[in-house]
């Protein structure tokens, strides 16, 4: 609705400036006020049309009848906020509360409670943070073609003339129209502090569409040639076409997605009888709306968790929390380190968490083991959160155990993912300090199982088992009557069907062989540099791939046999610094396949070159969902800034925050949390290659010096849940979380 009454108002406007027609202005009047009640940010759309008016037909002010007939129609327009009093006075569902008072209605309708947001980034490096913020979503909503022909369009007063033709459609009021509106409306935007920034730059967009269309016309004019014109013009409509055509994909799986749906039903179906949900908005909504439409268990009390002023956000949690804890059974959708020191211990419920004191169960979905592990340690059960999955998700083991002794030294749980060859192409080790293991205490813990982007299809068997460090070190496991191990089950590691994203996407087939889609380069590590190579497969192999510099192998690795049509990625680690690689695709048989050429001739040799590797390129990826592809930092007096690049791997569902920290090798902490781009671009609005800067600023501490490492990590803003870095290099560093990508000197 913002981006249509934008449009509707723009179009009566230009048509007001070509006919000249007052009577016409009552209408416009009409919707603007329509436009307002829908969103008041629209008021900035409202102003430019107000000069624009004037500036046309200053007499306006003078034509007393013609005033009041747009009053009245204006007036008509807000008649629909009565709604809110109305439906506030049946108490009807969604009532916020206090709409029947005028302060009420009016803290509702202009939104009150916001004024602290309003220009809440007004100094000069706040505004230069939020302008590269700005063009950031600009190019990820356009594309640097159509901002160019944007900019033409913005100039087009310049270049055409005569400009004080009021008649043409690039008159000097039109061009102050479309310029004011998209200023004032960006202006706003950026300004103001909320992840809503690319909804609220709406109209600036509808303006930068019209000024693209001009930039068309403009272009086009460039030339002489009719022919040529057509060119032109349909060359800018291609652009468009070609981005409709990049992000189809992405909408048209978020098309056929119900995460929201299941998401939340199995919350609210499967809660205790007469609970209450604690709940963040972006849950509450859809859990109220399977309440009241469809019905589903209105025993529940739904409770929106509101921001309370200054208060930080987890403090309110924990103390909305603390007020219902006594009485009903109550889940909450979001976790925070504020709880800790509760009365209580949260249990996952699906992707909630039950609040609860009783002792800790095993449930009747978990698979029974009652596996005895040298009269230490009982595996009582276990679950798994999927029987298939793919290269990048997460796969979540839960155990159920019990100590059977009173512990005298630490013990650790291994949860491990091998293949045929029993080697674990994924893990997760947690210690128990002795002081927690107490003899016939049942416990419950979640183990993630990170699955690397470069684990080829096939399936893998899921193990665990218990393990401790004795006096002379090394480690020794915990054995049962058929070995060191009890084997949880199979999981099936599907094919990829969709190509990597990738910051070199290639097409180079080999002869009879894979076909090489895309190169990416990680550079985050000092002591090599890793290649990963997105491959296309084909029947046969395996091969092998050889990386070589001035006609010396530097690197190689192995590239499966995957269902033609399908895709894996593989890594190869060379020395770093190296440049200008070439790569070699050889056949079992031990011949290299020489590169077809676009026409698919064998015209490039068995060694091919690849893209240069750019100074401080990186693919790091985090939980399958998005890949940091640079990172830049500096010290700017007493503050630290850290730049990273990111890339969406996918269509995102969950709301992110990247968290920065620095860690100073003489003990001092900074650190930085928020929602990516200074909180303007949610990756719930990122799709499949969309490219975000964020740039995060810490403070240095008092007295802080000496170098620092940067730590980089990535946690589900709700849940808290970390996403995992999938690059084996940094888990063997213990780094399966939180990497570190650099150094601060």
């Amino acid at each position: 609705p913002t981006a249509f009454f934008t449009a509707l108002l723009l179009w009566l406007l230009i048509r007001f400036g070509e006919t000249r027609r007052q009577h016409d202005l009552p209408l416009i009047a009409f919707v603007a006020g329509l436009g307002l009640t829908h969103h008041g940010s629209l008021a900035f759309v409202v102003l430019p049309a107000a000069l624009y008016v004037l500036w046309l037909q200053p007499d306006v002010l003078r034509n007393g009848r013609l005033l009041v007939r747009c009053g009245v129609t204006f007036g008509l327009a807000l008649l629909v906020l009565l709604y809110f009093p109305i439906r506030g006075a049946v108490d009807a569902p969604l009532n916020p509360g206090g709409l029947t008072t005028l302060d009420g209605f009016l803290n509702h309708v202009l939104a009150r409670g916001f004024r602290g947001d309003v220009l809440a980034f007004t100094g000069r490096q706040a505004l230069q943070d939020r302008f590269a913020v700005l063009v950031n979503i600009l190019t990820i909503q356009f594309g640097w073609p159509l901002l160019l022909l944007a900019a033409i369009g913005l100039l087009s007063p310049l270049l055409r003339s005569p400009i004080s033709d009021l008649q043409s459609p690039t008159s000097k009021q039109n061009w102050l129209l479309l310029t004011l509106l998209f200023v004032l409306v960006a202006g706003a935007a950026i300004t103001y502090r909320a992840p809503q920034t690319v909804e609220y730059l709406m109209p600036a967009y509808v303006a930068l569409v019209v000024l693209i269309g001009l930039g068309a016309d403009q272009a086009a004019r460039l030339v002489r040639s009719p022919g040529l014109q057509a060119v032109v013009l349909s060359a800018a409509l291609t652009v468009g076409l070609a981005n409709i055509w990049q992000i189809a994909p992405s909408h048209h799986q978020l098309s056929r997605q119900a995460d929201t749906r299941a998401v939340v039903q199995p919350i609210l179906r499967d809660a205790p009888a007469n609970a209450i949900i604690l709940s963040n908005w972006h849950w509450a909504t859809p859990l109220w709306y399977l309440q009241t439409v469809e019905g589903l268990r209105p025993d529940v009390e739904i409770q929106y968790i509101a921001p309370a002023g200054a208060e930080p956000y987890p403090e309110t949690w924990r103390r909305r929390l603390t007020e219902v804890l006594d009485g009903r059974p109550v889940l909450v959708t979001n976790r925070y380190q504020t709880y800790a020191g509760l009365p209580a211990r949260l249990v996952p419920l699906h992707d909630a968490f039950l609040v609860t004191t009783a002792p800790v169960q095993v449930p009747a979905n978990a698979s029974p083991l009652d596996t005895d592990f040298e009269n230490t340690v009982i595996l009582r059960a276990y679950t798994l959160s999927a029987s298939s999955v793919e290269p990048g998700d997460d796969l979540t083991v839960r155990l159920w155990w019990e100590p059977q002794i009173d512990a005298q030294h630490d013990y650790s749980v291994f949860v491990h993912l091998v293949d045929a060859g029993g080697r674990p192409i994924g893990q997760a080790d947690v210690r128990y300090p002795a002081g927690r293991l107490t003899r016939g205490t049942l416990i419950e813990d979640a183990y993630t199982l990170s699955i690397l982007p470069t684990v080829p299809p096939g399936d893998y068997q899921v193990i665990a088992g218990f393990y401790f460090t004795p006096p002379e070190g090394g480690f020794q496991r915990l054995t049962t009557a058929r070995g060191d191990s009890v084997r949880l089950g199979t999981v099936t590691l599907a094919p990829r069907y969709s190509p990597p994203v990738t910051h070199h996407p290639l097409e180079m087939p080999f002869t009879n062989g894979p076909t090489l889609v895309g190169v990416d380069y990680d550079t985050s590590r000092s002591d090599s540099t890793r290649v990963y190579l997105h491959w296309r497969g084909a029947p046969g192999g395996p091969w092998s791939a050889i990386l070589s510099r001035a006609g010396q192998a530097v690197g190689t690795g192995a590239v499966p046999t995957v269902p033609a049509g399908t895709y894996v990625t593989t890594a190869i680690d060379v020395p770093p610094g190296v440049q200008d690689l070439t790569l070699a695709v050889e056949a079992p048989d031990g011949e290299r396949r020489p590169g077809l050429s676009a026409w698919r001739l064998p015209l490039l040799g068995p060694h091919v070159r690849l893209p240069r590797i750019k100074p401080g390129e990186r693919y790091l990826v985090f939980g399958g969902e998005m890949a940091l592809t640079g990172a830049n930092w500096k010290v700017d007096g007493r503050e630290a800034v850290v730049e990273l690049e990111w890339i969406g791997l996918k269509p995102l569902l969950r709301d992110y925050t990247v968290s920065v920290q620095l860690l100073g090798e003489s003990g001092w902490r900074a650190q930085d949390d928020g929602t990516p781009a200074l909180g303007a671009i949610p990756t719930l609005k990122w799709i499949r290659g969309t490219r975000v800067v964020d740039r995060h600023r810490m403070e240095l501490p008092e007295g802080a010096t000496g170098p620092a490492d940067i730590q980089l990590s990535v946690y589900d803003a709700f849940t808290q849940a970390p996403l995992s870095v999938l690059d084996d290099r940094f888990q063997r560093a213990g780094q399966g979380v939180a990497a570190v990508i650099g150094r601060l000197d």
